[in-house]
């Protein structure tokens, strides 16, 4: 999933054309990935006006198109690196990348730079050549740690069993994916009139003196001196930033899904103390407040993505994905109806909500020009149909409801295979644009399901 993820956001990227309805709709595909980054799109880390970000596309409009898809990269390669039995090398690299992405961008905001977002992941990702490497198991980890051991130091090391060192891996897979010229430039030493690339080394030069030697040493204390001259404020103010973005680290971490750095960062007992107490907080309010629909299609999309990858029995997939339609975007009645081999028919095989007589399982014809389901098919992409509409042959409606409805063709390889089907015939509510989007990432997760339980077959 990590290596495909990354080529299809590396393939827009590299497309000077790509739009960012492009971009949108390669992330859609992966319904983990959307979850967490509409998560972090709407975290007071990136979000800090507080505005509803519902929709991948919301999130590129408001971050802005460079921003989602390193954000998407840092994404896939965490959730790659964290499965199985992560090293401690690549949890410690990942609390000293959140520590210095956190000051990082708290660096950038006090120079007033127009985008913190990107200086942001771009600290994350400074050291994504020394992530990937340590994930993956093999000899070639075996003998780097076994040099180091013996006191050789570790980019020797690395270019004694790799050939290259880490960091040339990290300058390769920045160029390699598209990652942009802030952190290419960064890693070539090259220093920017804004201090951007400033910002992104010293972040990390300071999150792993506190690492190595403690917060209170003195080869901390001249990091941020050098910070505050950087800054140009007092030695002072420098302190209390330091101090404040580590308490923001565990926070910015769990919006990524990472929840194993409370042993590896240089946290006081106060300060652990005291994001346990908000998180306990949070969870109380959020246990006594309705959860917002747009949070609840998010929870759902996240539980049917888990359950795919898991590789869960198809009928189980089916009704979960049918359920996170249903109940998470708010239908009264939803199905998915497969194709027959000849094309002339469909035949509702998972249903939810009120069905009338004989629709349970029941199969309807295709009737060639002017029938709706079949127009479908031949546009390739979502249908909305409303009463009235001149569009359809009405006198063909089948399966169609009086109120709005949405369908969606399902395809596998270029192969068109059924229709999700959606519709409002009770509550007669107009479906939105941002409905439309919501039902189209769940429809993206069929050819996923069926892909995933036909490989485990």
């Amino acid at each position: 999933m990590f290596s495909r993820t990354v080529s299809e956001v590396s393939a827009v990227s590299s497309n000077e054309i790509a739009s960012a309805q492009d971009l949108s709709a390669v992330i859609s595909q992966d319904a983990s990935m959307t979850a967490r980054l509409l998560r972090i799109a709407n975290s007071l880390l990136f979000n800090p006006q507080n505005r509803s970000v519902d929709t991948v596309s919301a999130a590129v409009i408001m971050l802005g198109f460079d921003v989602v898809r390193e954000l998407a990269v840092s994404l896939a390669l965490i959730e790659q690196v964290l499965k199985g039995h992560p090293h401690e090398r690549v949890t410690q690299g990942l609390a000293r990348a959140f520590h210095a992405a956190a000051q990082a961008k708290s660096f950038a905001r006090l120079r007033r730079d127009r985008r913190p977002e990107e200086v942001f992941v771009a600290a994350l990702l400074y050291q994504i050549g020394d992530l990937s490497f340590w994930s993956t198991e093999g000899t070639e980890r075996e003998r780097v740690e076994k040099l180091m051991a013996r006191g050789v130091d570790t980019e020797t090391a690395e270019k004694k069993v790799l050939g290259f060192s880490l960091q040339a891996l990290s300058r390769r897979l920045v160029v390699d994916w598209n990652l942009g010229d802030l952190l290419k430039d960064t890693l070539d030493g090259k220093v920017d009139a804004g201090g951007r690339s400033s910002h992104i080394s010293l972040g990390h030069s300071l999150a792993r003196t506190i690492e190595v030697h403690g917060r209170e040493a003195a080869e901390t204390q001249s990091v941020i001196r050098r910070l505050a001259a950087h800054l140009n404020v007092p030695v002072e103010r420098v302190v209390g930033l330091v101090d404040e973005n580590l308490g923001t680290v565990l926070r910015i971490a769990r919006c990524y899904g990472v929840y194993s750095l409370e042993t590896v960062l240089p946290l006081s007992e106060s300060a652990l103390a005291a994001v346990s107490a908000e998180e306990a907080a949070i969870q109380a309010q959020e246990e006594s407040t309705p959860v917002p629909l747009a949070e609840r299609q998010l929870v759902l999309l996240g539980k049917l993505a888990t359950a795919i990858e898991a590789g869960g029995p198809l009928d189980v997939l089916m009704q979960q994905l049918l359920t996170g339609v249903h109940e998470g975007i708010g239908f009264d009645r939803t199905y998915f109806a497969l194709l027959s081999p000849d094309r002339r028919s469909l035949q509702a095989k998972y249903t939810l909500g009120a069905n009338p007589a004989g629709f349970d399982g029941s199969r309807r014809a295709l009737k060639g020009a002017g029938d709706f389901f079949q127009s479908l098919f031949d546009i390739g992409r979502v249908g909305r149909y409303h009463p009235g509409d001149k569009a359809a042959d009405t006198n063909n409606m089948g399966w169609l409801t009086v109120g709005e409805c949405l369908c969606m063709p399902v395809s596998i390889s270029g192969k068109p295979i059924g229709i999700l089907y959606a519709d409002r015939s009770k509550r007669r509510e107009p479906i939105s644009d941002d409905v439309i989007a919501r039902f189209r990432l769940f429809g993206l997760q069929i050819p996923l399901i069926l892909s995933q339980v036909r490989k485990a077959a």
